[in-house]
Order: C-alpha cells, then structure tokens, then sequence
C-alpha cells in the first residue's frame, strides 16, 4: 500500500481519511488521484471545497472531504502549515477522531499511542476471548486501555501497522487463517473454538426506505440541477431537483403534481411524451432511497428567484457534467438517461 512507503505526515493523514469506511482497493485508487491533484497541504487549502468534492466524486461519506479541506485550512492558519505531532491536538481539528488521531501521530511522527481500527479491534476480541460487541463506547474504552498496555517500547507504528494488517490479512471476519496467525497459541478464541463467533455485534435495525420524485428537465439542450445546501447530507453537491414522496403518491400524476408543486415560481413542467418514468435506488448509511425520475420539457419563469433561495439552481450542458461534483443517485440517474 502505497502510504506504508512514506513518512510525510500529509500523505498518512490523507490515507487514514480515505480507509474510513471505504476498502483498501478502493481507497488506493482515490489515494494517488487525491494527490496528484492536492500534493500538498498547501495546495488543499488553497483549494476551492468545489475542487475537493470533485476528485472526492464516487467515493462516498463526503463529510470527509469537507473536514479534510476544514482540517488543512486551520493547520495553515493557526498551525503555520505544520501537522501537529500530538494525538489530542491532531483529535481537535474537524473529522479526526481517536484512531486517525492516533494513527497519524504513531505512523507520522513515532508518538508513543496505540491506534485501534477495526481490524485490530477484532483481533484484541479475539486475542482476549471478549464476547462484547466492539462499537459499545465502554467495550471501545476497555480495549483502548488493553492497546495502551501491550504497546511496546521503541517503534509504536510498527505494533500499530502489524496490528491493522494482522486483523486485515490473518484475522480476518469470515475466513480467519488462524494456522498462520502468530497469535494462535495464546488467542482464548482459537482455544474456545469461538473464532468465528467472535466479536460479537448486536443486530442493526431495518434500514427504512424513503420515495422521492426526481425531474430530468431539460430546456434548450441542458439539464436543471441544483446545488445541496452548505450543511447536512451531500451538502455542496449537485443533484437533479426533486422532492420527498408519500409512498402513496408513488407513480402516476400524484408523483409528477408533488414534482411541479416543488418547482412552482421557477420552472413549469410538462412531461415528455412516450417517456416512461425511470425507478432508481440509492442506499445511504442509515436509510435506502428509491427515486421515480420523471422525464420532462421545462420553460423558466421570468423574474422569479428559485425556490428556497439557499438552494443554488442551474442549466448545465451534458457535455460539461464533469466540471460539477454530484451525488451518486445522480450519477445513477444521468447513466440510465445516456447523457
């Protein structure tokens, strides 16, 4: 992997924001785009948010991008652009929590703390035979303190990285090479023939599922997008206009009257004809989403402001899509419509 071949703290920093919730493949890709188009922190901050969500675009859980942009300001300004080396002054700074605070401060700058992601979490689990789940604060807590203790004296980011590729590559969720593992006759799991049941996770509650309409509305050969508000989900990305659906307005003229409704005062639609409406699903962390895209001719209205004025609306040509950051049911959308 290529951030276990240097030592710029930046560059550590950018991996431990990228693995976060996204796999090492896929993080890898990202890696080496991210900073061929942000070498530096300088560059990072200098850059627009715009500029970040675009290279970010596809990868998911943008709150990300946005606090590494936040972060990289405030170290320029209040930290004369140099990392802090101190895993509480690293937590401060916005989207870093205790492990990426640990972690850069270890593998960075040799900080004597120990970094617990995932895989080394199930491997403490399964090391001491604890049958608590792991996303429990106290459990999180107790396995800390145990890291804190077996950390060794003289190369803490060496114990933390063998930690994480030990979970990522041995011990791992579903097929655990346990006869290769360096921890085998000590691990209270193996000897209790519970490797596989352990940790434990307690069972997540049914994603619930929301309906939305979604106009693809074109005028004079472009497309009408709008712009997520600064704060909350997706925020900054562009997106084709719509609104939430009661599941009983699903298809027909119910969806395309709540559509006009939502735009009313900024565009009128009429539907296009011998189009059908399009069924695209979307999952978000904590709901799914199932958007009925409607294909429509739009006319503007004159001299009105758009609707919700904190709300950025605009015309954007197919052929300059690519100059603008959008959500992945976007994405889904405009591949189904070919543009």
């Amino acid at each position: 992997m290529p951030w276990r071949r240097t030592a710029d703290p930046y560059r550590i920093w950018v991996s431990e924001v990228l693995l976060q919730q996204t796999r090492v493949e896929t993080a890898t890709a990202y890696y080496e785009r991210f900073l061929e188009r942000f070498p530096s922190l300088a560059h990072l901050a200098r850059a627009s948010i715009e500029e970040v969500l675009l290279v970010w675009q596809g990868l998911g859980y943008y709150g990300r991008a946005r606090s590494l942009h936040r972060a990289a300001r405030i170290v320029m300004t209040r930290h004369g652009g140099k990392i802090p080396r101190d895993a509480g002054d690293l937590e401060r700074l916005p989207g870093i929590g205790p492990y990426t605070a640990r972690a850069v401060s270890s593998i960075a700058f040799g900080r004597a703390v120990a970094a617990l992601d995932g895989n080394a979490m199930r491997v403490l689990c399964r090391l001491l035979g604890l049958s608590e789940d792991p996303r429990r604060p106290q459990v999180r807590t107790g396995l800390q303190r145990t890291a804190d203790s077996l950390l060794p004296r003289g190369d803490p980011s060496a114990f933390n990285q063998a930690m994480m590729e030990l979970g990522a590559l041995v011990c791992t969720p579903a097929r655990p090479r346990c006869p290769i593992c360096p921890l085998r006759t000590v691990c209270q799991a193996l000897h209790r023939d519970q490797v596989l049941v352990l940790p434990t996770r307690a069972r997540k509650p049914k994603t619930p599922l929301r309906h939305a309409v979604v106009a693809a509305a074109w005028y004079r050969g472009r497309l009408l997008f709008r712009k997520r508000p600064p704060e909350g989900l997706l925020a900054g990305l562009w997106e084709l206009p719509g609104t939430e659906l009661d599941h009983r307005k699903k298809g027909g003229s119910g969806a395309f009257q709540s559509l006009w409704d939502s735009l009313r005062g900024f565009v009128s639609l009429e539907r296009i004809p011998c189009r059908s409406a399009l069924t695209v699903r979307h999952s978000y962390t904590h709901f799914r989403e199932e958007l009925e895209v409607i294909p429509c001719r739009a006319q503007p209205v004159q001299n009105v402001r758009s609707p919700r004025g904190e709300l950025g609306y605009r015309w954007i040509h197919p052929n300059h899509l690519h100059l603008y950051p959008m959500t992945g049911a976007t994405r889904k959308i405009l591949k189904l419509l070919g543009t």
